[in-house]
């Protein structure tokens, strides 16, 4: 089935023409190749009036005026629209959002279940619409935002970090934790506009965690961190980290050439490829929770966390603690 496109300028001026030659709307309809009813629908839509008096009130049909109105209707068209309009429809969609389905999930839900296609930008639409704030439907979202973020912030933005190695080309011996020296490191932050956040690095062997308290996420400041990190242990020890694609990570050449390490950058927005730093982070955020300003903690009460998590036996490393595991390495190094 041919997909309906709306009358041209071209086609307009030819009604025009064909009109001043009193020309039927059937004929004209077969000229352009278009349905009588659009040439009525048109003419009725878009004719204006010249001058409006108490005898002579009658309207004309003008191409320019008449491709003004068109503009005009499209760009309010949206308007007019309401999001979810048919009642069964949105009821199915406010249940799946109650179970925590996702827009992306319901949409796909929707088409291949019950052949109804909407679109995941329609159900973000009907979440936000001022109709529906009522039912505090962002409250199931991931996020739970009572606004939206502005497109320009939902876009992929490019990262500045140059000749990255990605996560799919570490080798398996890493990935299967059967070696040592091998870390992950991320970066915690809670206000944006104070000045201090924490760089988190994590022995994925021996869950061992060093944390460093540092000015912003400032890729200075980042490898400069990283640098006093690495320098505590020997070689042996400091072999390969992985980071995520943050712009604090933009001088990792600058690491990498004072301290002979390899970094294995995970693919974006894909956070699970490190989650034993990620997990840590989850521990470190009960000691310090949201809002918390690092400008006012001190020095050693981050190096009390430090202590406490790496003296906790954990069950995945048959109820030994980070430290044992890490410095009985050492040990036999030595």
């Amino acid at each position: 089935m041919k997909q309906y496109t709306n009358l041209s300028k071209s086609e307009r001026n030819f009604i025009f023409i064909w009109l001043l030659e009193l020309k039927s709307m059937s004929k004209i309809a077969k000229s352009i190749w278009r349905p009588p009813c659009t040439i009525k629908r048109e003419i009725d839509r878009n004719s204006v009036y010249l001058w409006k008096w108490r005898w002579n009130n009658k309207k004309y049909y003008l191409p320019d005026k008449a491709q003004q109105k068109y503009f005009h209707r499209k760009s309010k068209a949206w308007e007019r629209w309401n999001v979810l309009k048919d009642y069964k429809t949105r009821t199915i969609v406010i249940k799946l959002l109650r179970i925590w389905y996702s827009p992306w999930t319901i949409s796909w839900y929707l088409k291949t279940r019950l052949w109804i296609v909407i679109s995941h930008e329609t159900i973000y639409k009907f979440i936000y619409d001022k109709d529906y704030q009522h039912l505090k439907l962002w409250e199931y979202l991931p996020m739970k935002r009572k606004r939206r973020k502005s497109k320009r912030w939902r876009k992929v933005k490019k990262s500045k970090i140059p000749n990255r190695v990605w996560i799919n080309e570490r080798p398996e011996i890493i990935n299967n934790r059967k070696d040592f020296g091998h870390r992950e490191s991320d970066t915690i932050e809670w206000l944006r506009w104070t000045w201090w956040c924490l760089h988190v690095s994590v022995e994925r062997y021996s869950r061992k965690v060093n944390i460093k308290r540092i000015k912003r996420k400032w890729a200075k400041e980042t490898s400069k961190a990283m640098i006093q990190i690495f320098k505590q242990y020997p070689p042996a020890v400091i072999r390969s980290t992985t980071p995520d694609n943050w712009t604090e990570f933009t001088l990792r050449e600058q690491v990498k050439h004072e301290i002979w390490i390899d970094f294995y950058f995970t693919n974006p927005y894909s956070s699970r490829e490190k989650w034993t730093v990620e997990r840590i982070n989850w521990f470190i955020r009960k000691f310090f929770p949201k809002w918390t300003d690092f400008s006012k903690i001190s020095d050693d009460e981050i190096q009390a966390v430090e202590d406490r998590i790496n003296n906790r036996p954990m069950a995945v490393l048959n109820f030994y603690s980070p430290n044992e595991i890490f410095y009985q390495f050492l040990s036999d190094l030595s």
